[in-house]
């Protein structure tokens, strides 16, 4: 076993955050990632995102970009805004947002993933499953390699 699939298999059961404005949305998502063992979380709006984020601290957003009153993009940046969501991943989910100008919006309000529906389920799988996976190694850099590594670096 690689370091990476040790550090990956030594984490906790992920929870993600899934958000959108149409219950049959959330539906499909969760239909694809329910064998997949992570805790799945439902948000119909931005507001109820934001809030949920903070109750819960999510691994990972799934979210869709066209949502009243509050879009998508402008749910990432208030997010990205705290600084301890600065690494949260967040995929944006869109049907009809799909011109260039989107996606770099997209990705300019934080976004780490921009994916146009309908989504391939194996591709959603692997992207969530590899994002997650370097989530899982920032974590452990951060709480237990990093302050090791200054404790020794200060000794010698």
């Amino acid at each position: 076993m690689t370091t990476l699939q040790t550090i990956a298999a030594d984490t906790d059961v992920s929870t993600i955050l899934l958000v959108d404005d149409r219950p049959e949305n959330l539906f499909v998502l969760e239909t694809v990632l329910e064998d997949s063992g992570y805790n799945l979380l439902k948000a119909t709006s931005g507001y109820e995102a934001l809030r949920m984020v903070s109750a819960h601290n999510p691994d990972l957003v799934l979210m869709d970009v066209q949502m009243p009153m509050m879009d998508g993009f402008t749910v990432a940046k208030l997010i990205r805004n705290r600084p301890k969501y600065k690494n949260l991943p967040i995929f944006f989910i869109t049907a009809k947002c799909k011109e260039q100008a989107d996606i770099l919006k997209g990705y300019a309000a934080g976004g780490e993933n921009y994916l146009f529906k309908p989504i391939e389920p194996d591709v959603l799988k692997k992207k969530i499953h590899v994002s997650l996976t370097f989530q899982n190694v920032r974590k452990v850099w951060n709480e237990r390699i990093k302050p090791s590594y200054h404790t020794r670096e200060v000794r010698a």
